[in-house]
C-alpha cells in the first residue's frame, strides 16, 4: 500500500499472561494527510491489580467458614489422578531451562519465520520486537 515506505514490521497481535495481563494490537497505518506515508501504532490494554485478596486469602477465608466450594474431595482427587498420571508417564520428560530466562533452546523451533519470539520485557510496556526486515518480493 506503501510502495517503498511499506512497514518495517508487519502487524502483531501479543498476548501477556502474567503476572501483568495485558494485549497488544499492532498495525502500520497511513499517516494523516493526502501523502501516502505510513506509520508504526499500537493499541495497547493492560489489567491493573485490583484490590482483590489473593488466593491463599480466599482459600483460608473459606477454610475459616467452612466453605468447601474451592476444595476438592479426597475421592475427586484420585479420580482425576488416576486419568492424569499415566499420560504424564508416558510423555518425555521437559526440558531444562535456568528459572528467568526465554525457556530451552528448543522452543526457538516453535516459531517460523522472520520474527520468532519477541521479548514482553519485565513490565507490559516494555514489549520490544525483534522482527528481520522482510526485503519485497
Amino acid at each position: 500500500m506503501f510502495g517503498d515506505f511499506g512497514p518495517e514490521l508487519p502487524n502483531h497481535v501479543r498476548f501477556r499472561v502474567g503476572p501483568d495481563v495485558a494485549i497488544a494490537l499492532g498495525a502500520h497505518t497511513k499517516k494523516p494527510g493526502p501523502v501516502m506515508t505510513g506509520r508504526d501504532v499500537e493499541l495497547f490494554v493492560a489489567q491493573q491489580q485490583g484490590d482483590d485478596m489473593d488466593a491463599y486469602e480466599v482459600l483460608i477465608s473459606a477454610a475459616l467458614i467452612g466453605d468447601t466450594a474451592h476444595f476438592a474431595r479426597e475421592d475427586e482427587v484420585e479420580a482425576a489422578w488416576a486419568i492424569v498420571d499415566p499420560i504424564l508417564r508416558a510423555l518425555p520428560p521437559p526440558y531444562e531451562y535456568v528459572p528467568g530466562s526465554w525457556g530451552p533452546p528448543q522452543a526457538e523451533s516453535l516459531l517460523q519465520g522472520p520474527c520468532g519470539w519477541h521479548n514482553p520485557g519485565a513490565r507490559p510496556q516494555d514489549w520490544t520486537r525483534s522482527c528481520a526486515r522482510v526485503a519485497p518480493g
